[in-house]
């Protein structure tokens, strides 16, 4: 009765505060900040639940959800006691959305699953997206627990700032012979075992079969047989459905996931005739529901009285995949014939092969190019990374410590240490002659060679990368010379001051102002900050060298300031005191630092005039590079180096 009262007062309310229909406010409006979601609603995009009305709606249903995001579960083993809700956040796969934005009991929030691979958890995760925090999402997925408090599960489209994001769920035309969601069973669908003991199942909102684990597998032949309809009044059909399918073989990935159609299937699907129709495959390595496209019914089925669909599954002693299947949908109307060429060849070739930032830009989950490749190897993905997914830093291992042999990561750099930069290879049995080769579980030498490789440039791991290794060959060491002897600077990590400087430093004019930083450092325990003034401020250092030597100096640094640059002014000495211009245009940087979220690395190397006693290894912070000059900003330095190498 207080719900229909309320619902009373506010129609007559809206009767004599509008004047006209021009103002009130489209249905597509997002609300803005200060505003309070508005009525109970009814799920659908224009009308969105409330929290409220989510949180007791927990059926499994497909509906919108709109609220304020406040913050993530950020560890899943405790829930209650992980909420956060002010930054920073390192939980990609969910968020936290409330009635208000300022809501700080998790007790009053929906937890809201982010999948990822999919657009929603690269532009709606915190971590990444921390400006998100506090705006109001519209968002669509299936109304289910999550983390033990009540969610939206399976999420694909949302609404953010006016902009859509990802694909919304429909319902399926009205007139289909088949619309199964299989959201909460496999509804008419029938698992049929040919051999194994294997049954599809329904699990996390989906028909679901898993053939294995990491410790085993599972040899099956089983089938999801739909029921059989009548198409005698069409004169075409499709079929369509969404799927994810991981830890898959790309060499067997067609054959072990079809999609079946026969005519005279009387209950037993080892005595009927089937047709293979194709489809779109999924990436075969991660969790991302992908279309299958519309299939068309092939014109020998319809007019028949008796059609069977069915999916068939096969697993065996080496491989067995993780197979789920949602929205499977059947109606009368036009569908496509789903072509799936091999992966077009690259136009390179193994004396040009692709660096590794380039592949980067080609990878995808379905498979881009067939290519060759080079890059240096400098890890693996850890053994306990039960996910199986890369994508953060705790799924990877840069050396050769508790890795598994079915992948290596290869970079631009044998230095690398960001796995964003990284080509995930995968060794799986389509890679025979890879795998035993390169795995650095077998060979742990191979860590910071050099290696070229003809590939098929594919997500592994769920993260960008190279699978189906045809050829491959190591090229010896590669990258920087290894080091004739010892660093030559002293405290090049600044580990060690004197108070408020660093020893081993010349700090006697123009240092301004310097700090040991704690917080923001690129390794060890401490960084060097400097901090940018109307003139220029440096540090430097004096080292003795040998003359005709060669030399590498390097040094890791962060400008992330707009008010501070950053460049090196290294410079030679000879024995005299008097400076050697004769390499000024390799060693004294011309252009400012840009500013950047990440540590960067500046690496030269040199070979000196013989007259050279020297260097003068230094580095100079200046003011932000607008028009006012302003001043005040930060560079932090890092892991400074000087060595001979050969």
């Amino acid at each position: 009765m207080k719900k229909i009262l309320n619902a009373l007062f506010l129609t007559l309310l809206a009767v004599f505060t509008f004047s006209s229909c021009s103002d009130v406010p489209a249905p597509y409006d997002i609300l803005g900040e200060g505003d309070v979601p508005g009525l109970t609603g009814d799920g659908t995009k224009e009308n969105p639940y409330n929290i409220e009305a989510a949180q007791q709606k927990q059926d499994g249903s497909i509906a919108w959800v709109q609220g304020y995001i406040v913050g993530t579960i950020e560890n899943y083993e405790d829930p209650s006691g992980s909420a956060k809700f002010a930054t920073p956040f390192t939980a990609k796969n969910n968020l936290l959305i409330a009635a208000s934005a300022t809501e700080m009991n998790v007790k009053n929030c929906v937890v809201v699953q982010l999948s990822s691979g999919t657009e929603l958890y690269t532009k709606l995760n915190l971590a990444e997206n921390s400006a998100n925090l506090g705006h109001v999402i519209s968002i669509q997925g299936s109304l289910e627990k999550f983390y033990g408090f009540p969610g939206v599960k399976s999420t694909t489209a949302a609404i953010l700032d006016g902009k859509e994001i990802g694909e919304e769920q429909g319902e399926g035309p009205a007139n289909a012979y088949i619309n199964e969601s299989f959201k909460s069973s496999l509804g008419e669908f029938k698992s049929v075992s040919v051999s194994g003991t294997l049954s599809w199942i329904n699990d996390f909102s989906s028909a679901m079969i898993k053939g294995g684990s990491a410790e085993a597998k599972f040899p099956s032949e089983t089938w999801l047989v739909a029921p059989t309809i009548d198409l005698t009044k069409e004169t075409e059909a499709y079929i369509t459905f969404k799927h994810a399918i991981n830890y898959a073989d790309a060499a067997t990935i067609k054959d072990y996931h079809q999609l079946m159609i026969s005519k005279d299937y009387n209950g037993d699907v080892s005595q009927a005739s089937w047709t293979n129709l194709s489809i779109v495959m999924a990436s075969g390595n991660s969790f991302t529901f992908v279309s299958s496209g519309n299939v068309s019914i092939p014109a020998d089925f319809i007019g028949q009285n008796k059609v069977t669909i069915a999916l068939k599954y096969t697993s065996t002693e080496i491989t067995g995949s993780t197979w789920e299947v949602q929205n499977f949908i059947v109606a009368p109307g036009k569908g496509e014939e789903i072509v799936d060429p091999e992966p077009p060849v690259a136009e390179n070739t193994k004396d040009t092969p692709y660096d590794v930032i380039k592949a980067l830009t080609l990878t995808t989950d379905k498979g881009t190019a067939i290519a060759w490749v080079k890059g240096y190897i400098v890890g693996g993905v850890k053994e306990g990374n039960d996910a199986n997914v890369v994508d953060t830093p705790e799924d990877v291992e840069f050396g050769v410590s508790g890795i598994r042999n079915s992948a290596i990561l290869i970079a631009a750099s044998k230095e690398e240490t960001d796995y964003r930069k990284c080509l995930v290879i995968g060794f799986s049995n389509d890679s025979p002659a890879a795998r035993p080769l390169l795995n650095l579980v077998d060979h742990p030498e191979n860590l910071g060679k050099e290696v070229v490789l003809l590939g098929t440039l594919k997500y592994a791991f769920g993260a960008p990368g190279m699978k189906t290794i045809t050829e491959c060959e190591l090229l010896g060491e590669g990258g920087d010379p290894e080091p004739i002897g010892e660093n030559l600077l002293i405290n090049p990590g600044f580990e060690d001051w004197t108070g408020e400087l660093p020893m081993g430093w010349d700090n006697k004019y123009n240092t301004g102002e310097i700090v040991k930083e704690v917080t923001i450092k690129h390794s060890g325990n401490n960084s060097l900050r400097q901090k940018s003034q109307t003139g220029t401020n440096k540090i430097q250092q004096e080292v003795a060298v040998e003359g005709g030597k060669k030399y590498r100096l390097s040094y890791w640094f962060l400008d992330n300031d707009p008010k501070a640059r950053s460049r090196y002014w290294f410079a030679l000495v000879d024995e005299a005191g008097k400076t050697v211009n004769d390499l000024n245009s390799e060693i004294q940087q011309s252009a400012y630092s840009v500013d950047n979220s990440e540590w960067q690395q500046v690496e030269i190397e040199i070979t000196l005039p013989k007259n050279v006693v020297k260097i003068r290894y230094e580095l100079r912070t200046y003011r932000g590079g607008d028009e006012q000059g302003t001043d005040g900003g930060y560079i932090y330095y890092d892991d400074m180096e000087l060595v001979e190498i050969k």
